[in-house]
């Protein structure tokens, strides 16, 4: 079993959330857990999750997709026939429909009683993401002007500094960093981490971009 763990910022009351769980051959398991203002480590609790968002109707629990992971990452669950779907009281592995190579998505809602910094942890064999809050991104035209015009480059390969390359593939993973976005993306080819600074206004009046926080984390063999 091994540990992951990220932080984000919540509103009080009730956010989204979402984990995704994978397992190849052998053994398995899934812990998830949080801490955050007035609370310490600890399992999340059945009553602090909900399929809907609504208060007023209050189903506790959290909705479950099984699906076939022929490989050693986590599938594409969108894209994958289930193999078995509906409401758990938690992040409950027995309702997978088989030991290995098996995949399940667990999505709900999360109730926080205040503003604050949250930070979460999976434990777990063979591997887990989680994603959690609000997702958010924001852009404002400010002006008009030409972008450099983009250079193919070949996942894998280590660009110059301050040179515009045209990248293809999956982002796996994102992470809001002080200078800008931190991006891995994945391809046939391979994996690569991409950088993406946010230019002031002053510098390129072109494009205002800004995100909120969202927490995701993975561990893939």
């Amino acid at each position: 079993m091994v540990e992951k763990s990220g932080a984000a910022f919540l509103k009080a009351g009730r956010n989204p959330i979402r984990v995704e769980w994978f397992n190849g051959v052998e053994k398995y398991g899934l812990r998830v857990d949080y801490q955050g203002p007035g609370i310490s480590r600890r399992p999340i609790p059945d009553s602090s999750l909900s399929i809907v968002l609504a208060k007023a109707i209050g189903k506790q629990g959290l909705e479950y997709r099984c699906v076939e992971a022929p490989g050693e990452l986590l599938p594409g669950f969108d894209k994958s026939e289930a193999l078995g779907a509906g409401v758990v009281n938690n992040f409950n592995l027995a309702v997978m429909s088989r030991p290995e190579h098996v995949a399940i998505s667990f999505t709900g809602f999360l109730e926080v009683p205040q503003d604050g910094l949250y930070t979460f942890y999976t434990t777990s064999d063979d591997g887990s993401r989680l994603l959690a809050g609000q997702p958010s991104i924001r852009t404002r035209v400010l002006g008009e002007s030409k972008f450099p015009k983009p250079q193919a480059a070949v996942i894998g390969e280590i660009g110059e500094p301050g040179k515009w390359v045209a990248l293809e593939g999956k982002v796996t993973f994102a992470s809001e960093q002080p200078q800008g976005l931190s991006l891995e993306l994945s391809a046939r080819t391979g994996r690569i981490e991409v950088k993406v600074p946010l230019v002031p206004a002053s510098r390129h009046p072109c494009l205002e971009t800004a995100t909120s926080a969202q927490l995701g984390f993975a561990r893939e063999h």
